[in-house]
């Protein structure tokens, strides 16, 4: 896939019945918006899939641990999110024309990590039998606390970039989050470890590493048009009750 950002990993956070285990397992996917050359992407593939850069751009690639491993006891790694930060990159953000969706299924939020830039409206939809409130907590962009019966949707903007938490008051177990980014660059993290951000433009950015539950972690990466930077990061874990 082509294009300055891949898809981003979804999971649910925190205790759930097995009902919903069970159903996430098979909605479990990829969640993307604000692309430069696309307003909405799904999926992202290694291999034939990885293209060289496109010109006048470079690809910044590497690998990323929690407490120095791939394979975290409390963590997936594929649930970490990679970002690009700086000035210069702010004028790529491109707000979707459409919507983009975080469904209510199976006592989940579906996905449970959405990463989004500022400005793009999120359709929150609610498909179980069942009420529910979709609890958006805000520290830059309008709090909103809304319930929802089966079948309605209510639409939301996140204006401001912002990690934004997501519960419902009335099933303790759904929890999701929707990082609000100020550029498109960004990717998800492959079970690996092995993330990839394309469609970078020459110059010099920071690189940011989250994972809910970490500490985020940032770097300085300088990008050559025409090349591959390698930046490995690794995030570390919160003390409980921090």
């Amino acid at each position: 896939m082509s294009g300055p950002a891949v898809a981003l990993g979804v999971h649910v956070v925190g205790m759930r019945s097995q009902e919903a285990e069970n159903h996430v397992s098979s909605k479990i996917g990829l969640a993307i918006a604000g692309s430069l050359a696309l307003a909405l992407a799904q999926g992202f593939a290694l291999g034939d899939d990885v293209k060289a850069p496109a010109e006048g751009t470079g690809v910044v690639r590497g690998h990323l641990t929690i407490d120095g491993k791939t394979e975290h006891h409390r963590f997936a790694i594929d649930e970490s999110l990679v970002n690009l930060k700086g000035e210069a990159l702010k004028k790529l953000a491109k707000v979707p024309a459409e919507p983009v969706l975080m469904d209510q299924n199976g006592i989940a939020y579906v996905p449970t990590v959405l990463a989004i830039v500022a400005g793009t409206t999120v359709e929150f939809r609610n498909s179980d039998p069942t009420m529910h409130n979709v609890h958006c907590t805000c520290r830059l962009n309008a709090p909103s606390n809304i319930g929802m019966k089966q079948g309605e949707t209510s639409k939301v903007v996140f204006a401001q970039p912002e990690t934004v938490e997501v519960t419902c008051n009335i099933h303790a177990n759904m929890k999701a989050f929707i990082v609000v980014l100020d550029n498109p660059l960004f990717a998800k993290v492959q079970k690996s470890g092995d993330f990839r951000i394309e469609g970078v433009p020459a110059g010099d950015f920071e690189i940011r590493g989250w994972h809910d539950g970490t500490t985020p972690t940032v770097k300085k990466v300088t990008v050559k048009a025409g090349e591959e930077t390698v930046v490995d990061l690794d995030l570390t874990t919160k003390k409980r009750g921090r």
